[in-house]
């Protein structure tokens, strides 16, 4: 079963800088409180959506590495970081770093992809072009952005000339360390829908060789709570708690319990999190009903994958407010899937959703708030702010016991394994 290769994003500005926003790529445009900026690229959908397992730490303190020249003749020179933040999960890897705690500031982020849908991703130290390179095919991709603050940044440079040099990466602990050798970087804009970059006509250079880099490896915050029956108040909302009993309405307005299934005979409970106006949903229901016999239903789910059960829950109607019963009813109808099996979650009012790497600092959510507030989602606000995620949002449970095994943000190893060990029994 592939991982979906297209997301629907929405982005908000975590509580000290703004409310919460839903978009999805051209579909943003006039969506109240949104905080994209220049344009709303954060990360390339095919890997998923940015992983979460960051931590905010002192940046070097000095400029240049020493004895690697500056490149010369470009508008902007040099960069340097008072913070930065690392963040992995098993086909994805970013470094982020700022100038400034506040805004206007400038970021770097380094990307790197390791999945199939790309070639010669970094997985460890060594030296890495960039030459010639574009960001809708860049397995390592330097983007540096100007001027940033809480409404997005005044422009954004991809570097295609000049390398990325990994001096350090123990993916389990320690470092992330190392520096850009005559790297140049062009301003751009980049396609929200193909991730292409085009240089801006008459746009500005910014030459960023010897600029060093580093961020913490930090693991995954998981859970050592892990009882072997349900519990019904939950262990926990990590990785590996039994989580909570959640009881919402589906499309027919009957109460569904997540706790229904527990200890029967089905192993694996996919999460599927939807809204109305997220065409890259319609795409994938439509690939799953095409594939599961023409519709959606939990027994022919289980029927047509032994073991495999399925819950759908629609965050946001069409225009991002709370679905309705009927709207419920409607968008099952349309995207062939039974109504009994589709659950509304809007919270009403917005709950606060603490960011994984800060107790203190939460988005304030409407959409899957209810199931957000028993499995924690693993948020993380960027450089600049901003609390990225997609949908389709997934998530899995062990249905035995309903253990939070895996989610878009909260990965020890990619959804396929998780899934298949699941289905294995492990």
């Amino acid at each position: 079963m592939d991982r979906r290769s297209l997301v629907c994003v929405w982005t908000g500005s975590f509580v000290v800088l703004a409310g919460f926003a839903a978009a999805c790529n051209e579909e943003a445009t006039g969506v109240a409180g949104d905080v994209a900026g220049a344009d709303s690229v954060d990360a390339k959908a095919p890997t998923g959506e940015v992983a979460v397992t960051t931590n905010g730490t002192q940046g070097p303190e000095v400029s240049v590495v020493p004895d690697v020249a500056q490149p010369s003749g470009c508008d902007k020179n040099g960069f340097t970081a008072i913070s930065s933040i690392f963040e992995q999960e098993p086909e994805f890897a970013r470094l982020l770093a700022q100038s400034s705690p506040n805004g206007p500031f400038d970021a770097l982020s380094i990307e790197i992809y390791t999945s199939s849908d790309y070639t010669g991703g970094a997985t460890g130290p060594g030296r890495y072009s960039l030459a010639d390179t574009n960001y809708a095919t860049c397995a390592n991709c330097v983007i540096l952005r100007e001027g940033c603050g809480p409404s997005g940044c005044d422009r954004k440079y991809y570097a295609d000339k000049g390398d990325l040099v990994i001096t350090e990466w123990d993916a389990k602990g320690e470092r992330f360390r190392g520096y850009l050798d005559q790297v140049i970087a062009r301003e751009v804009k980049i396609d929200a829908n193909t991730y292409v970059s085009t240089p801006v006509e008459g746009g500005k250079t910014w030459c960023v060789g010897g600029i060093p880099f580093e961020g913490a490896v930090v693991p995954l915050p998981v859970s050592d709570k892990t009882q072997p029956t349900c519990v019904a108040a939950g262990t926990g909302t990590l990785l590996h708690d039994n989580v909570k009993d959640l009881s919402l309405k589906n499309c027919n307005g009957e109460a569904v319990s997540l706790h229904a299934t527990c200890g029967d005979s089905r192993k694996a409970l996919w999460l599927i999190g939807t809204t109305g106006w997220c065409t890259a949903c319609k795409e994938f229901l439509a690939d799953f009903a095409r594939n599961n016999g023409g519709s959606i239903a939990r027994e022919s789910v289980h029927r047509n994958q032994p073991g495999l059960d399925m819950l759908i829950f629609l965050a946001e109607d069409e225009n991002g407010g709370k679905p309705t019963e009927s709207f419920c009813k409607a968008y099952a109808v349309e995207n062939k899937v039974d109504p009994a099996m589709v659950l509304v979650d809007s919270a009403d009012p917005a709950v606060n959703i603490a960011l994984i790497d800060s107790a203190s600092s939460y988005v304030e959510v409407n959409g899957l708030g209810n199931l957000w507030q028993v499995l924690n989602p693993y948020l993380t606000a960027d450089s600049a702010g901003s609390v990225t995620t997609g949908y389709p949002w997934w998530g899995l449970l062990r249905s035995k016991n309903m253990e939070y095994v895996w989610s878009d943000n909260a990965q020890e190893q990619t959804f396929e394994e998780a899934l298949d060990g699941l289905l294995k029994g492990n």
